[in-house]
């Protein structure tokens, strides 16, 4: 069906032109086949009729002829044969006798057949324009037979005569022609008002649809205002108002979309204008990240040097120990060990901080301290390197900056050593100078920004930009000489965010970096520093170097002090010549750019001008006969650069103590001490401690760290036996080590804080080997004053605990605790902690397990062995979640690791 469909319509046909054709093609064919159907009805009829008027013609002419020819009457015949052909549809009669013999015959017309040819009884055929009838005469009745019994029928006689009439076709033909004609002509007609009715009907159906499809074709062309005429009914009708509610509803749409599309095309276009600068900075990131890759591959080449460089010196410096009973070598080894121990733990913590900072573990710890004492303890950690390089270290503190603020210490810190040691790094000789300012103060918040200038080499434009990805250092070759990993300052930048800041590089090669960043912190509302601080002095000072000078008589003129700074030394005496009532000198010196006979020289031309005090402020004490220096020049003082506020402080009491016993006018008082008394009391004297420790070798180390210092230790191996300690005692100062039997560290801090006795208020201080564990806000939030993190830093240990008694400890010297132990008996116990972890593995003991292996993460971060402390931190944690399989691979990776670097 569909392939005969296929072929009377196209499929480019319209609706219209469909119609047309489905209704038109079965009335073609219906007038067609009426019109064949009656042209030849009427055509068997016509040639009906004249076939019987032939045969009719044909049986009168045989019986008129029957007697005629048995006679031979042939002027009968001829008359006979007249009156036939008279006849209109007869066109000649030929009478033939028994030999088909012509007798005689009328032809009308030149065509007639008159040969006797096929002369049959009752046949007929056509030739030309006529129709030929032929038929036998017999004798009428023919011959009977009578027998005097029976009738017998006549015996059939043979023809006497034939007879053959030829009837005209042209009449007939001419009617059947006139036949068809009129019938095609009224069949015509006839399909003209069918297919007019059809183009009527169609067109009442496909005006509507018409309509219709103009109107899509419209919508399709955007113009939604066009509607259908809504003239049909039923079907049409519900269709044509179904079109014009779709559009409105459409042109309703099409208004908000194109609303809504302006405004997404303004928002692309600001897409794109944003698309095409993400490109630029993506084209600039994928060369920055190209560049940093390739810092990261050489990063892991400098981590081996830099972990390999202070082992190597810490294992061969130990075996040496191990060797030498000499007490300056022992103590010039011991110096190496520890100076190699501190670049190695500096690396550590570099890696350990990126890491943290990259999960986003770290958190802001607040905390309120001076901020003067922080950029001073920062400078006093990279003094000594300074001083080797000639570089002068300053601080120039803006009179308006708060005294006391609130914010993440330990960060900031860090944040200032990366930068300042930087600084030192890059720079041969010159000045470093640590500028604070105060940008905005509201009530108790505050923004401070700190800069860090330095005379170094400078940094290459092209470089600033990437100075804080990390890995990256601008020049790599300053790595084999500088060491370092190239965290640095992307650990800083971090840090700066962190505390709600930002930071940031200027440089000119050549001439020097200046590194400014700034930080969101709060402010004690009392925080004002009292500047005018006892006495008021007239002062003469002098240093070679413009940004000391700048810097101490900034201080000294917050202090109310009347203040002359002279460019060169020539002044100072000139104005000591001029003006007797100079109360104090004061002389900068280093020990490094100078020889100690120049200061000589000064300190002898300033004692024949001036019989007052004299403050020299040395780099380094390098060298320096401290006590022959102030038995000579007496009265005199010594402090250190740089001449931090603090400093100034403590140099100015002590010169108030000099100057009233030269006036006679004050005695000494309780709170001021010499200097030589305060360099020989130990830090810790007549404080009593209680340690809480479970590993035994732990406890002998600590313990010859605090005895050392002074204090009076109280030993417990586990949390119960500490808490019954304290409900017994009252101590100065607790130390707790974090993972205990019995009660862990938080157990017993918890239990302390809750109980009512005497050590409920008493500091505590975590030690804990885990820098992984509890946050410092969480430890602090369980009742903990710190924390300090093995291994241990000696001196900062000490610090801790003196700011929890309340104690202000001057900076000590390193502490030589762990050395008392020897390195054998540290690697045999370590051994000893490797045997039982051993056997606990084998037999899956947990709880031996968790003992043993706190014991050596506390053993090793005691004694500093940095060389297998993460795999030993490792290994507790996984001993912690009970993972025996991953363990027991930890261990021996860490086997192999002690067999090699075992010290």
């Amino acid at each position: 069906m569909n392939k005969i469909r296929a072929l009377f319509i196209s499929r480019n046909w319209g609706i219209r032109v469909r119609i047309l054709v489905l209704m038109s093609i079965p009335l073609l064919i219906a007038t067609w086949v009426l019109t064949a159907y009656n042209i030849s009805t009427a055509i068997d009829r016509d040639t009906k009729n004249l076939h019987n008027r032939g045969e009719n013609l044909l049986q009168l002419s045989v019986n008129a002829a029957q007697l005629l020819v048995y006679a031979y009457d042939l002027n009968g015949l001829e008359a006979l044969s007249l009156a036939i052909a008279s006849d209109t549809q007869v066109a000649g009669v030929m009478i033939f006798n028994e030999n088909k013999n012509l007798l005689t015959g009328q032809l009308l017309s030149d065509d007639i057949d008159s040969k006797a040819l096929d002369l049959r009884e009752d046949y007929n055929y056509k030739a030309g324009n006529h129709w030929y009838f032929i038929k036998a005469i017999y004798q009428e009745g023919g011959t009977y037979f009578y027998d005097e019994e029976q009738i017998v029928e006549p015996v059939e006689s043979k023809p006497i005569g034939w007879i053959k009439l030829a009837i005209d076709l042209d009449s007939s033909r001419a009617y059947q022609q006139l036949l068809r004609r009129n019938s095609t002509l009224i069949a015509l007609v006839i399909l003209f008002m069918a297919l007019w009715a059809v183009f009527i009907f169609s067109r009442s159906v496909i005006k509507p649809i018409a309509n219709i499809v103009r109107a899509i074709d419209n919508y399709d062309a955007g113009n939604f205002d066009i509607r259908v005429d809504e003239i049909s009914f039923g079907e049409l009708g519900a269709l044509e108002h179904g079109i014009n509610a779709l559009a409105e509803r459409v042109e309703h749409s099409q208004s908000s979309l194109t609303l809504a599309v302006k405004e997404a095309t303004a928002k692309l276009a600001l897409a794109v204008q944003e698309l095409e600068r993400q490109n630029v900075e993506l084209s600039e990131a994928k060369t920055d990240a190209e560049a940093a890759n390739n810092a990261k591959d050489d990063f892991l080449a400098r981590m081996s040097h830099e972990l390999r460089t202070p082992l190597t010196g810490i294992i061969g410096f130990m075996k040496l120990l191990e060797k030498t009973d000499d007490p300056d070598s022992r103590r010039e080894y011991t110096d190496l060990v520890l100076t190699s121990s501190s670049v190695l733990l500096s690396t550590i913590n570099d890696i350990l901080d990126f890491s943290k900072l990259r999960s986003n573990t770290f958190s802001l710890e607040i905390e309120e301290f001076d901020l003067e004492n922080c950029v001073r303890d920062v400078l006093d950690v990279h003094r000594v390197a300074a001083f080797k390089k000639d570089i002068e270290l300053n601080v120039l503190v803006d009179f308006d900056v708060p005294s006391r603020i609130s914010t993440d210490l330990d960060k900031l810190q860090k944040v200032l050593n990366n930068i300042v040691a930087n600084a030192v790094k890059f720079t041969e000789s010159g000045d470093i100078v640590v500028l604070t300012s105060l940008r905005e103060q509201h009530a108790d918040k505050a923004v401070i920004v700190i800069a860090v200038k330095d005379t170094g080499k400078g940094i290459k434009a092209e470089d600033i930009g990437r100075l804080f990805n990390p890995f990256f250092q601008a020049d790599e070759s300053s790595t084999r000489r500088h060491g370092g990993t190239g965290l640095g300052l992307s650990i800083a930048e971090d840090f700066v965010e962190l505390m709600g800041g930002s930071i940031s590089i200027e440089s000119i090669e050549s001439e020097g970096t200046e590194v400014e960043f700034n930080i969101c912190c709060g402010v004690s509302l009392d925080s004002t520093r009292d500047h005018v601080r006892g006495m008021i002095w007239s002062s003469v000072i002098y240093d070679d170097n413009p940004w000391t000078r700048r810097s101490v008589r900034n201080q000294l003129l917050k202090r109310g002090h009347k203040v002359i700074a002279p460019p060169n030394f020539e002044l100072v005496l000139k104005n000591l010549k001029s003006d007797s009532n100079v109360d104090i000198v004061g002389l900068g010196f280093n020990c490094h750019g100078h020889k100690i006979n120049e200061l000589e020289e000064k300190l002898n031309a300033v004692r024949f001008l001036h019989t007052g005090l004299i403050i020299v402020a040395v780099a380094d004490d390098v060298g320096i006969n401290f006590d022959g220096l102030r038995e000579r020049y007496k009265p005199l003082l010594m402090t250190s650069k740089p001449l931090t506020n603090s400093r100034l402080d403590d140099v100015f009491d002590l010169a108030a103590y000099e100057i009233g016993l030269m006036q006679g006018a004050m005695q000494p008082q309780k709170n001021v001490t010499s200097p030589s008394v305060i360099q020989d009391t130990p830090v810790l004297h007549g404080l009593k401690i209680l340690l809480a420790e479970d590993n035994e070798f732990n406890q002998k180390l600590l313990v010859a760290i605090l005895s050392g210092a002074g204090a009076n230790v109280v030993v417990q191996s586990d949390g119960r036996k500490a808490l019954n300690s304290c409900a017994l005692e009252k101590y100065d100062a607790l130390v707790l080590d974090l993972y205990m039997p019995e009660l862990d560290g938080l157990q017993l801090t918890k239990a302390i804080r809750e109980s009512t006795g005497d050590n409920a208020d008493t500091p505590i201080l975590i030690l804990t080997a885990d820098v992984m564990a509890l946050s410092k806000e969480a430890i602090i939030q369980a009742g903990a004053n710190d924390i300090s993190y093995k291994p241990i830093n000696e001196n900062e240990l000490l610090q801790k605990i003196g700011v929890l008694v309340g104690r202000a400890i001057p900076e000590a010297k390193k502490a030589q605790a762990l050395l008392s132990l020897p390195a054998n008996q540290v690697a045999e116990e370590i051994d000893r902690q490797l045997q039982l972890i051993a056997a606990a593995l084998r037999d899956r003991d947990i709880v031996a397990l968790t003992k043993q292996s706190h014991e050596l993460v506390g053993l090793v971060g005691l004694a500093k062995i940095a060389v297998i402390s993460e795999q030993v931190n490792q290994l507790d944690r996984m001993i912690r979640v009970n993972d025996f399989s991953a363990a027991s691979k930890k261990y021996e990776q860490l086997l192999i690791l002690w067999s090699e670097k075992n010290i």
